[in-house]
């Protein structure tokens, strides 16, 4: 057991988790402190010019090995991101995962109107985003017998505001350009967590 001290700072999820070294690495979206929780309040969230603060990727490096209690941190990118995923079948607790997907924020007030996918490696950031449009949760799909981190799909349920309507969107996983949708005659209520599963075979 031991006792580590780190600078402050808020966060609802964390992305991957694993060791190297004497060190425990964790991913995570980080907020400089608490206020995003009232963001969320329905009341704030109905005015104009609402706005959310931004999270971004970062990553904290925990010692757990000779004298040192200190945590260090880095932001991985400034990209705004929340709900964040990744090829979890694949890379959960891997040291060499790469890519993240989440949803964004644009430069003008409101809700989270983009989907993103951050390059953790070259540190870059490909973007999706409709006018009018506020994605849910990016859930990614891997091709059977990929090699790739990326090599899938990326699947996301989308309020289209003006339409009042829903859709399924489908993302190539490596260019983040749209594939296909399959639109529904209704609105479907925004979702916050989910995972793709294959063919469960019984045991």
């Amino acid at each position: 057991v031991k006792t580590l001290t780190s600078s402050a700072f808020f966060a609802f999820h964390h992305v991957n988790a694993y060791d190297d070294g004497d060190e425990v690495v964790v991913d995570l979206v980080g907020y400089d402190d608490a206020s995003v929780i009232e963001a969320f309040y329905l009341h704030r969230l109905e005015e104009p010019d609402a706005r959310i603060p931004p999270g971004t990727l970062r990553r904290f490096r925990l010692p757990l090995a000779g004298g040192a209690k200190t945590v260090t941190g880095e932001e991985l990118s400034p990209t705004p991101i929340e709900l964040p995923s990744l090829d979890y079948a694949r890379m959960n607790t891997r040291p060499d995962h790469r890519y993240v997907y989440g949803v964004s924020l644009g430069d003008e007030p409101g809700f989270y109107d983009r989907l993103v996918k951050i390059d953790t490696s070259s540190r870059t950031t490909l973007t999706w985003h409709a006018e009018g449009c506020y994605p849910g949760e990016g859930v990614f799909v891997g091709r059977p017998g990929r090699e790739a981190e990326d090599d899938g799909v990326v699947l996301s349920v989308v309020l289209d505001a003006a339409a009042e309507t829903s859709f399924l969107l489908v993302l190539d996983a490596t260019s983040f350009t749209e594939v296909a949708r399959a639109e529904l005659p209704h609105a479907v209520l925004h979702g916050y967590h989910g995972q793709f599963y294959g063919e469960v075979r019984p045991r």
